[in-house]
């Protein structure tokens, strides 16, 4: 509950598990999800939140406690997974969403109305068509991602209204969150419960690289002060007797872990590692500390600057005898490295000397000083590499490390510059490394059902793309958007192979996925999400052509997954790691298609290729009484509403066969304009054009393209210049004098 300080200027408090959704809520303290700040029931409360805040304001989030409390809470979640909700990657993509955005940028909508018990976050959900036209998308977007990403119950609040009354929301852990979390009031903590979460930490923990005796220790370490509350209830050797792991010697393993859990537990500081991990973490320092020293030195060698024995060799190569050199620096935590030198001055500036993460294309790389022939700088790049990765990675690989920073050749322990590099070069590795797919365990897997293949038609600016992001998806992870194009083809649809130089000067040739392979990977390794991929025009192109064998995929099954298989080496090893697995779509991923019904010299679709698909028109109407705000909209200065304007000229549209053309087809859609093209600003002929530049144009070129005399006062304009010329130089009702009489007094009159 947030609470008003005496000074009416400050609200804060902890949130209650009703304030939070529910993906970062434990399991057995979760409640009804109001997504909200409760603020308390009496009136009195009521009528002070109103003098801090009453109606709809925007609110500055404070980034730098918002990306503290972000990475903090995904500690958290990720170490206690096994008694949260997820999706977990959630927190790390609106991570790198706000710490690339200003901090200007970073704010929210907050909304209180009297007598309300709650300040809610305005958002991308709800009312959203309306709050849009207001705020903007990006105060909404941002308003659906701070609302899922707090954790119910450990989070205090702090909103403060500063004297120019501006808002700022300040977001921050409290100090004893790991107590709340381990709360043992709650009904749903029962044996089953606790099982259930026994034998996830142990799948874990296995798949983590442990063993079953390492990873019962674990959980007991981790889970002590949870049995230790409920065992009144039961005892850790219930929960090892009925789980999948019943043996003496894992419950042996459980007991040593809650006897030293005390002793280890997590700090509430989470910045502090434990031990072992810093121990580690040090040993790994010092040994890159030791391979970076003796690979610039053995460059320097090369080049003649030191005095020694000049080597060649590429280490990557299994068996290679430069290993030898350096094989006790090799080994970290979660990689090898390897050392590839060529010598002589022709090597000195091409690509051939490097340390690579072992068979990868993750190196780093010296950057020589021309003239002197010495190593300047060290930096991290990525050859050959199809995946897509983040702003984070993107910054890393635009670093340059100077040489006379790190520290090589001193007798120090691993400098902050040198431990930076190191880290960094940890973050690309594992970004990019490809991991194993466990075909076995996505195959036959539980799997969210509900995909579907969609095409949404309808006349231009209906809201064909808007009906997909309103209800279907928003989260850009989720999704492959493409638009289909006369020289669209398979390849740029499904993938293609494409030659690459390797190091040592040959060529090589690799398969590089395109959007539907991509998402398809995405859909069938995320079995508990829905991916969609979404086709704009996709009667622009050559729609049969570019599915290709896929065509054979879109017939579903009553589960809505593929009925059929089909063989494809590329897509299968891309997807599944294995191209002798048959080919098909998941049950979680459905395609969604937009086509204008309107669109002439486009390709057909084929009743074969139709058949596959639902088809669902978009109607041409102000769907709710949410828009009637644009719907009402005046043009310019005139008294005529976008909705009037937009109703009489599709009567007309509609009353007309247009030389055999479907004259429905032609008609103005419901957000042909935008809200902004409707503005009027006196002396300002830009604004005032944009209009006539869309409509008119529209209805002179297009929709009477072949009758403008039905429609258009061609006794006084011959063209469409005289059209929007006439317009914008006139004032009120009289721009609309561009139409016939007729139609003017049909538009202007009530």
């Amino acid at each position: 509950m947030l609470v008003l300080n005496d000074n009416l200027d400050t609200l804060e408090g902890e949130l209650k598990l009703s304030d939070c959704e529910n993906e970062f809520v434990v399991r057995w303290l979760s409640g009804r999800s109001q997504a909200s700040f409760f603020i308390g029931d009496s009136d009195t409360e009521h009528q002070n939140i109103q003098t801090f805040i009453n109606g709809n304001h925007y609110c500055y989030i404070d980034i730098n406690s918002y990306l503290s409390y972000l990475k903090t809470v995904e500690h958290v979640v990720k170490k206690y997974r096994s008694m949260y909700y997820g999706p977990f990657d959630h927190l790390e993509k609106i991570y790198r969403k706000f710490s690339n955005m200003k901090q200007e940028d970073a704010k929210v909508v907050l909304s209180y109305a009297y007598p309300e018990r709650y300040i809610r976050i305005l958002n991308n959900k709800k009312n959203y068509r309306e709050n849009v036209l207001i705020y903007g998308d990006q105060p909404l977007e941002n308003g659906d991602d701070f609302r899922h990403s707090y954790v119910g119950g450990i989070t205090k609040i702090t909103i403060q209204k500063k004297e120019d009354n501006s808002y700022w929301l300040k977001i921050e852990l409290i100090d004893n969150w790991r107590d709340v979390i381990m709360e043992a009031n709650g009904a749903k903590v029962t044996l089953e419960s606790l099982i259930s979460i026994f034998n996830t930490e142990m799948e874990s923990n296995l798949e983590y690289g442990m063993n079953e005796i390492q990873s019962a220790q674990v959980f007991g370490i981790k889970y002590a002060p949870l049995l230790e509350s409920n065992k009144h209830k039961f005892t850790h050797n219930e929960i090892i007797n009925a789980s999948n792991y019943n043996s003496q010697e894992v419950l042996n393993a459980v007991e040593s872990g809650i006897s030293i859990s005390s002793a280890v537990i997590w700090s509430p500081d989470l910045s502090k590692s434990p031990e072992n991990v810093n121990q580690e973490q040090t040993q790994n320092y010092s040994k890159f500390k030791k391979i970076l020293g003796w690979f610039v030195k053995q460059l320097h060698i090369n080049n003649g600057l030191l005095e020694g024995t000049k080597t060649s060799g590429q280490g990557y190569k299994e068996g290679a005898s430069i290993r030898r050199f350096y094989k006790d620096w090799r080994e970290y935590s979660n990689f090898t490295l390897d050392c590839n030198l060529i010598a002589g001055y022709q090597s000195t500036f091409s690509k051939v000397n490097y340390i690579n993460k072992t068979d990868t294309g993750i190196n780093i790389r010296p950057k020589f000083d021309k003239e002197t022939k010495e190593v300047k700088y060290l930096y991290i790049d990525v050859y050959e590499n199809n995946k897509e990765y983040g702003e984070d990675i993107s910054t890393i690989l635009e670093k340059e490390y100077e040489l006379s920073n790190l520290g090589l050749s001193d007798d120090l322990e691993p400098n902050d510059l040198l431990k930076e590099l190191f880290d960094d070069f940890s973050k690309v590795v594992e970004e990019l490394t490809e991991k194993t797919i466990d075909t076995n365990k996505y195959d036959e897997c539980e799997r969210k059902t509900g995909g579907e293949n969609i095409i949404l038609y309808g006349v231009p600016g209906a809201g064909k793309s808007w009906t997909i992001k309103t209800e279907y998806c928003k989260e850009d992870d989720k999704m492959e958007r493409l638009v289909f194009h006369p020289d669209y083809t398979y390849s740029d649809f499904v993938g293609q192979i494409l030659p690459k130089l390797d190091d040592d000067g040959s060529v090589s040739y690799k398969f590089s996925p395109g959007p539907f392979t991509k998402l398809l990977k995405k859909a069938y390794t995320n079995p508990n999400e829905m991916f969609y991929l979404i086709i704009e025009e996709i009667n622009r192109g050559n729609a049969p052509a570019i599915f290709g064998d896929v065509f054979q995929l879109l017939d579903r099954n009553k589960s809505s997954k593929s009925e059929y298989e089909i063989t494809n080496c590329d897509i299968a090893k891309v997807v599944y790691g294995d191209e002798n697995h048959k080919v098909s779509l998941p049950s979680n991923m459905s395609i969604l298609c937009t086509m204008n019904t309107s669109d002439q010299n486009v390709f057909t679709l084929d009743t074969a290729f139709q058949r596959r698909w639902s088809m669902r028109l978009i109607k041409n109407k102000f769907v709710n009484e949410l828009e009637n705000e644009f719907a009402n909209t005046k043009i310019l200065d005139t008294s005529l509403t976008w909705n009037k304007f937009f109703t009489e000229i599709n009567k007309i549209i509609l009353s007309k066969n247009i030389r055999m053309t479907s004259s429905e087809d032609k008609r103005l859609g419901t957000h042909f304009v935008l809200k902004e093209d409707l503005y009027y600003e006196q002396g300002n002929e830009k604004q005032n054009s944009r209009f006539p530049e869309k409509v008119l144009k529209y209805l002179w070129d297009d929709a009477f393209k072949f009758t403008k005399e039905d429609i258009f006062d061609l006794d006084n304009m011959k063209s469409l210049e005289d059209v929007i010329e006439r317009f914008v130089g006139a004032q009120g009702n009289n721009r609309l004098r561009v139409f016939k009489d007729n139609i003017y007094n049909t538009l202007v009159n009530d």
